[in-house]
């Protein structure tokens, strides 16, 4: 039953066009009729309609939604970003953009900076992976 209702999800999660479209790595686990939905989508609005869908299938129990949105997890690596000591020099340097929980973090730092700030974006829950630009910042 449980690999019923997880096919159910999926199959209805990927018929909703803008997560199929967007391309949003969304897992889905169930376990007695409890599905947990896991992954980075674009909006808060595609955020609650995974957990909409979720509950429209027969034999879902309960909906846990922990589905994170780019644009959190965004203000979540700027905010350790600038929170941690090796790091926080530079924060004002970095712009940080997230798009599917990819990280590109862009800006001129010294290239020893580079590698902590990649470590502090991949030690951020929820990030899928961490790439720096270091063109410069447009004003």
């Amino acid at each position: 039953m449980n690999d019923e209702i997880r096919l159910l999800v999926e199959e209805a999660l990927f018929s909703y066009a803008p997560l199929r479209e967007s391309h949003c790595p969304i897992s889905v686990e169930v376990k007695d009729g409890r599905v947990e939905l896991k992954g980075v989508v674009r909006s808060s609005v595609m955020k609650e309609m995974a957990s909409r869908i979720a509950w429209s299938i027969p034999g879902v129990k309960e909906v846990v939604n922990n589905l994170l949105v780019d644009c959190q997890l965004e203000e979540e690596v700027a905010k350790r970003i600038a929170s941690n000591p090796q790091t926080k020099a530079w924060a004002s340097s970095v712009r940080v953009q997230v798009i599917r929980g990819q990280v590109r973090l862009k800006g001129k730092v010294p290239r020893e900076a580079k590698e902590i700030l990649c470590q502090v974006a991949k030690e951020t829950p929820g990030v899928m992976g961490v790439e720096f630009d270091d063109r410069a910042m447009p004003v």
